[in-house]
């Protein structure tokens, strides 16, 4: 800074064609254009970190009985612009009448479209069990046209052993022609 303070002489840049005019710039107009040009990077990768977040969408919730609800949400990946690969996941969670998770089942989709049809071209699946009274299993993963779906056996055991309550549920995730998940 303090060196800018004492220069105070005009900067002479000289056109390359063959016309012998030059262009006078004086200190102050190169760091304007110099603040223009960090200011115009800032706003670029800006865009390019925004635009590198996950989007996850607002919940659904389904009531079941005794004040137990199902919340189903899905999170779509960040992609590049003009892309026409879409990935992204759908979780649904057991909760319990306060809200607690009991278990969850999440599929996985990554998808190709191209404004005419999509296709799924990958469906993993992951579990997570928070209830030591529920047991997980039979999940699997599967994929159909522009589909992504994972499917789960969930038992509610009481403490002598005896299963109170079992559940099947499956979570799918399906791609757009135009690259919208749902």
């Amino acid at each position: 800074f303090l060196f800018t303070l004492q220069f105070s002489r005009s900067v002479c840049i000289s056109s390359s064609s063959n016309s012998s005019k030059s262009s006078s710039f004086t200190l102050s107009q190169i760091f304007h254009i110099f603040a223009l040009d960090i200011f115009l990077s800032f706003l670029a990768f800006s865009h390019s970190v925004l635009n590198a977040s996950a989007f996850e969408a607002n919940p659904t919730r389904i009531e079941l009985e005794n004040g137990y609800y199902l919340e189903t949400v899905i999170t779509i990946n960040p992609t590049q612009a003009r892309s026409s690969i879409r990935s992204g996941t759908k979780t649904a969670t057991y909760k319990d009448i306060n809200g607690k998770a009991l278990w969850s089942i999440t599929v996985n989709g990554k998808f190709t479209y191209n404004g005419k049809s999509a296709t799924c071209t990958s469906s993993t699946y992951s579990k997570a069990n928070y209830s030591t009274s529920w047991k997980l299993s039979n999940a699997k993963a599967s994929k159909n046209g522009a589909t992504a779906s994972a499917s789960i056996t969930a038992k509610l055991y009481h403490q002598n052993g005896s299963i109170l309550k079992t559940i099947d549920k499956t979570v799918k995730l399906t791609c757009s022609p135009t690259g919208s998940l749902s």
